[in-house]
């Protein structure tokens, strides 16, 4: 990777390198833009409108770039590094871990789920499929930095509980994805499940950790609570296809043991 970016930057000054060394961020240059107008046969004005790093004419005091996926993005920086680094968290996680392995994921930017006849959507922070211990589990990513009491994060759960009550999860991901909620504290956490105590109806596949307890025991450890038995101890990823749900009663039930 470093020797590819190596290229783009130097010797076909397609891509600019931002940043100091450890933190470095890569944006398309005047160059890079001009190739990507030129393969999409769009108009320059277009792309660049995207993708350009040139500061906009915003008002003093605020720093704006003219590309609207820059300005975004450079205003996210923290989130987007933390949806990066519990990816990258994961993909090293599995690779350690026998009969593991992170299959695919994608980020936001083609995350978003519609359903219940694309009236509703859910815009997760990324989606993927991983394997742990020989068990396949579909995901949505929820990094969650500003909520912090519980109004708010009952605003956040309710899209989920909508979408696990449409048709819609038997064609995204199979067996049903799991959603994980991940946030900045284990207060907050506990926010999440005394949230779900006073939400008898929620009942879903829905999970939740924070950094400090992924850092120390690792994405696939007993990091999570289970938001459809808030006082049950964490558990293992590896543990929930002992769960299913059912859509005809609405909760989420343990499946019978053989």
């Amino acid at each position: 990777m470093s020797q590819m970016m190596a290229s783009l930057c130097g010797r076909w000054e397609l891509v600019e390198r931002h940043g100091s060394r450890g933190a470095y961020r890569y944006t398309l240059s005047a160059a890079g833009i001009r190739y990507i107008t030129a393969r999409d046969r769009a108009k320059l004005q277009t792309t660049r409108g995207i993708w350009s790093t040139d500061p906009s004419d915003a008002p003093k005091g605020k720093r704006r770039y003219v590309g609207h996926l820059i300005d975004t993005w450079s205003r996210q920086k923290e989130h987007s590094d933390g949806i990066t680094w519990l990816l990258s968290r994961l993909a090293v996680e599995t690779k350690d871990e026998p009969d593991s392995a992170l299959l695919w994921s994608v980020p936001a930017a083609w995350s978003e789920r519609k359903f219940a006849w694309n009236a509703s959507a859910i815009t997760p922070d990324a989606v993927g499929m991983v394997k742990t211990r020989g068990r396949t589990l579909g995901f949505f990513l929820e990094y969650e930095k500003r909520v912090r009491h519980p109004k708010g994060a009952v605003r956040r759960l309710r899209p989920y509980e909508r979408y696990y009550t449409s048709y819609e999860t038997t064609d995204d991901l199979s067996p049903l994805p799991l959603t994980l909620f991940v946030v900045d504290s284990a207060a907050i956490a506990d926010t999440y499940v005394n949230t779900a105590l006073s939400m008898p109806e929620l009942r879903l596949p829905i999970l939740v950790s924070c950094i400090p307890e992924l850092d120390r025991k690792g994405i696939l450890g007993r990091s999570w609570q289970r938001l459809w038995e808030p006082g049950s101890p964490p558990a293992q990823l590896s543990e929930l296809d002992g769960y299913t749900w059912d859509r005809l009663y609405g909760h989420t039930v343990k499946k019978k043991e053989r």
